[in-house]
């Protein structure tokens, strides 16, 4: 369940950077990757690590980052990934 603070905080993103996103719908996994890399902000962190937060394989979260990133694209916008060294 994404707490009250995550969306007060994804609000006040949004309003700032005046975008506007009503017609984006996020399942659960892609909701708990956002909510917890605006957690992490300005830090990069592992796909393993979201991965256990999120119960699901680290391929997968890659997946999902890849597709959230494909929908940030049309608003400027985008999840940074960098490979592992």
């Amino acid at each position: 369940m994404v707490g009250e603070e995550f969306l007060k905080k994804l609000n006040k993103k949004i309003r700032e950077s005046r975008i506007y996103m009503n017609h984006i719908q996020l399942n659960n996994v892609e909701l708990q990757i956002v909510q917890f890399l605006f957690e992490h902000e300005k830090q990069f962190v592992p796909s393993k690590e979201i991965a256990q937060k999120a119960d699901v394989s680290d391929k997968t979260i890659r997946k999902y980052i890849k597709s959230l990133n494909n929908l940030l694209k049309d608003f400027g916008a985008s999840i940074e990934m960098k490979l592992r060294k």
